[in-house]
């Protein structure tokens, strides 16, 4: 038997998401991306992508992978660390997890818990 990890808490619901799973969500979805504001809609406008277009465009994807995660320095994503995360990629999320039945979200974040030997998860629902 594996050592438990312990808890997670004050854990983000929308924060605990990998970026893969947000994209296969906005596909399923059939959202449209604008790389303009980097978020998502039902709305098709002439500039939004077909969600499902990203993974086959390496730019695209290159750059909803930046503005999703902290994984770019903060002078390619235009913010201090901090703001970028709590201001900017919660909103990006936020226009993806709108269009998602709640419940699959939770079952994808006790599923990664599960793999990661987490014994005990508090997640939090809303951005305060």
């Amino acid at each position: 038997n594996k050592m438990p990890k312990g808890g997670d808490l004050h854990n983000h619901l929308v924060g605990s998401l990998y970026s893969e799973f947000l994209l296969e969500l906005a596909i399923k979805a059939s959202l449209y991306f604008d790389p303009v504001t980097n978020c998502f809609s039902q709305d098709q406008k002439p500039q939004t992508i077909p969600a499902s277009d990203i993974p086959k465009k390496p730019l695209l994807l290159n750059q909803f992978s930046n503005a999703i995660s902290m994984r770019a320095p903060p002078s390619i994503n235009g913010a201090i660390g901090h703001d970028h995360f709590m201001y900017k990629c919660f909103g990006i999320i936020e226009s993806i997890v709108s269009h998602v039945d709640p419940k699959e979200l939770v079952e994808a974040v006790r599923k990664h818990a599960r793999l990661q030997n987490v014994c005990y998860l508090e997640l939090m629902v809303g951005l305060n």
